[in-house]
């Protein structure tokens, strides 16, 4: 039997007022989302732009509850596609951008966003090969959540 592998890193900070914001708008437990890139490191959008880290570093339970999801018949030809798009997305983050993104998203605006978000990162990569995790929405507005509460993941 081969092992599920887990593709998703849900993860909700427990004291973090810009996450605490992302949980008031969503209505979610979930604040982040990352892309496993193997069984040590995970591939983030964050603030500071897309950065590889060690898995681990969301270990402290005090600061941080975890879930891991995987998607449902991904194949491996799949995944390299997200992984390329994913890895190749260019690495600075326009603090702006950002910021006017984030208020798009709270006014629920249509447009697509100027900066990804790090479900909407996951969410264009995923897209890439046909994988929506809400057809209800652009990818670059999926949230947490979203990913979460779909039927094209499961929990590992």
């Amino acid at each position: 039997m081969v092992p599920k592998i887990a593709h998703l890193l849900l993860v909700h900070y427990k004291y973090d007022p810009i996450a605490w914001l992302i949980q008031w708008k969503t209505k979610s437990h979930w604040n982040h989302v990352a892309w496993i890139w193997d069984d040590k490191t995970i591939l983030e959008c964050k603030k500071s732009g897309i950065r590889l880290a060690w898995i681990d570093s969301y270990d402290n339970k005090k600061l941080y509850s975890t879930k891991k999801l995987r998607i449902l018949n991904l194949d491996s030809k799949q995944e390299d596609v997200i992984r390329r798009y994913l890895i190749n997305y260019p690495k600075k983050v326009n603090i702006w951008k950002r910021m006017l993104s984030f208020l798009m998203l709270a006014v629920n605006s249509e447009k697509d966003l100027y900066e990804l978000t790090c479900s909407g990162f996951i969410a264009k990569g995923c897209a890439k090969v046909g994988i929506h995790f809400d057809l209800n929405k652009k990818p670059s507005h999926i949230t947490p959540e979203d990913i979460n509460k779909s039927k094209k993941v499961e929990n590992e």
